[in-house]
């Protein structure tokens, strides 16, 4: 079991499969890689499930399949370029930014290391970023 503030690190030849439960899926952290578990929460106490997930990917990339989310819920994969807001798809998320979507899309926010601005995109079945 592990929660919010691990931390998981692969190294060459090695990955690790997460099942995040109703937290969205299944995530695959592939050889080389950082992940941080930043948020991992589960409100069930009103008329449909809240989730909030947050996952901080640092170096590599992952493979995550996310259910379908409540249009309350949240699941953000933060690199240091980029932020890609999911609520059901299948994708990839490098650390360097890029995205490659399988299906459904995903909702990608760049921002500019000079100006420090803000550029939204949708990337979405067969595409990347």
């Amino acid at each position: 079991m592990v929660g919010p503030g691990t931390v998981i690190t692969t190294g060459p030849a090695s990955e690790v499969l997460l099942n995040l439960g109703a937290n969205g899926g299944y995530t695959r952290v592939l050889e080389n890689s950082k992940l941080s578990l930043d948020e991992l929460t589960v409100d069930a106490a009103g008329p449909e499930t809240v989730v909030k997930t947050r996952l901080g990917l640092k170096e590599g990339k992952i493979d995550s399949q996310v259910t379908k989310l409540s249009s309350q819920s949240s699941y953000v994969v933060q690199t240091p370029s980029s932020t890609a807001a999911i609520r059901g798809t299948t994708f990839t998320t490098y650390a360097n930014g890029a995205v490659l979507v399988f299906d459904g899309c995903v909702d990608v926010v760049m921002v500019d290391p000079v100006t420090k601005r803000e550029a939204r995109y949708s990337v979405c079945s067969g595409q990347m970023f």
